[in-house]
């Protein structure tokens, strides 16, 4: 009895055994991403137009710029977005309250709730994690822009400031006296800060002069000290940028001066003047556009104000590099497809790509065959008809060269014929 009891025991072990199925099913595959950032204070970078966060979703980084009416240390988050579902964990370490910083995307401050944090020490790159099946790890990084404008009457080039020791120095014409200088800006904190006394009411530069100042954030105020002094330079520094054909100089000059801007190869005796309307002046600073360069060749150029000739300074064009098969001469029928052309010769390497992959997908005729007519301004294509450079056709063309129609336009009713598109 007893072996017959244990018999259905050990039936019943591998009955259950048999029954139990491996949970192997892996987790599905859903990027964590950062969508939408701001913060109080955004604004753009210095020289750049657009004050959106730039985030580069291959590197998981988030960039972005405040102005100085911000504490970096307590700033607030005014709008994070991220992958549908996914969950928000900030750096704890950063975070002004841990505990009440949403875990959940918000477009803006009314979708959280009233108890919220979203105030972080941006100081230095703050760390975040979004959780969807798998962890993703994104760094902020916050630069704090601080327009320190300083404008005072004959200036030569812009002032020096030195941030970390609270020093400016600012270099005049020779013609100015230091007993009686006109300043007409002096925001040394800032756009958003307060400087006392008032610069502007202070006209004796002869000796350092000492100021208080604050950025908008602050509560403390600390000690500025600005020397001016006399020079007979009357142009500053410059820098080309050179390109293919043209090259950018950037300098600056004593203010309300004019600039001329000279140019030459350096093995040509004559020197060409920059035309005015290629030239751009604001207030110690310049801008010059050459044109009509030679590619990979050696310019020299030099900046006069008032007569005075500054130094020979030089640049190097860059060399023009030749798209490969740019004229789009060379086309290969596909090896596994004989109807798909490619703008490449045969063997080649692809620098082009090519529309004609999907038009033959759903299209059983060739991607070339006949019947090419000029088009003309007086008759466009029409509904079925297929548009491309300098030809038209209401049927699925086929040129005597490929490149007659290299670039196309489909108009429904017909799939694409050839096209070829930059990688």
């Amino acid at each position: 009895m007893r072996w017959r009891h244990v018999t259905y025991y050990l039936l019943l072990v591998g009955l259950l055994t048999t029954c139990m199925i491996e949970d192997d099913i892996p987790y599905p595959i859903r990027n964590g991403e950062i969508l939408e950032f701001a913060v109080e204070g955004q604004c753009a970078a210095a020289g750049a137009q657009n004050a959106d966060a730039v985030i580069s979703k291959s590197d998981r980084t988030v960039q972005v710029t405040v102005n100085d009416s911000v504490n970096l240390k307590r700033l607030k988050i005014t709008k994070l977005v991220v992958t549908e579902g996914a969950e928000i964990l900030p750096d704890s370490a950063a975070c002004m309250d841990y505990a009440n910083f949403p875990r959940a995307s918000f477009a803006s401050l009314n979708e959280v709730t009233s108890t919220a944090m979203t105030r972080m020490d941006f100081s230095k790159t703050v760390s975040f994690i979004l959780r969807t099946y798998q962890d993703y790890a994104w760094k902020v990084h916050v630069t704090q822009y601080v327009k320190r404008t300083i404008d005072v009457a004959n200036q030569v080039g812009n002032a020096v400031i030195d941030e970390v020791n609270h020093n400016v120095i600012i270099y005049v014409g020779e013609e100015q006296s230091l007993f009686n200088l006109q300043v007409n800006q002096m925001d040394l904190g800032g756009s958003y800060g307060t400087v006392e006394p008032d610069p502007t009411s202070i006209t004796d530069y002869s000796q350092p002069q000492q100021f208080y100042v604050k950025q908008g954030w602050e509560d403390v105020m600390t000690k500025w000290t600005v020397f001016v002094y006399n020079t007979s330079h009357t142009a500053g520094s410059s820098d080309a940028f050179a390109m293919v054909k043209r090259a950018t100089i950037t300098g600056t000059i004593q203010s309300g001066k004019t600039p001329v801007v000279e140019y030459k190869k350096s093995n040509e005796a004559a020197w060409k003047q920059v035309s005015g309307s290629a030239l751009q002046v604001s207030g110690t600073n310049y801008t010059a556009t050459l044109t009509g360069l030679t590619p990979a060749s050696t310019y020299q150029y030099r900046i006069s104000v008032d007569g005075q000739v500054g130094d020979e300074k030089s640049f190097q064009t860059a060399e023009a590099v030749a798209l490969p098969n740019g004229s789009l001469d060379d086309w290969s029928t596909a090896a596994d497809n004989a109807k798909l052309w490619q703008p490449w010769a045969s063997g080649g390497t692809s620098f082009w790509d090519t529309g004609n992959r999907g038009a033959t997908s759903v299209w059983s005729r060739n991607s070339s065959s006949s019947s090419l007519q000029p088009a003309t301004s007086s008759r466009a294509p029409t509904n079925g008809q297929t548009a491309r450079t300098g030809y038209w056709t209401s049927d699925v063309p086929s040129p005597p060269s490929p490149r007659s129609y290299v670039f196309s336009i489909n108009i429904p009713a017909r799939p694409s014929t050839r096209w070829a598109t930059m990688r």
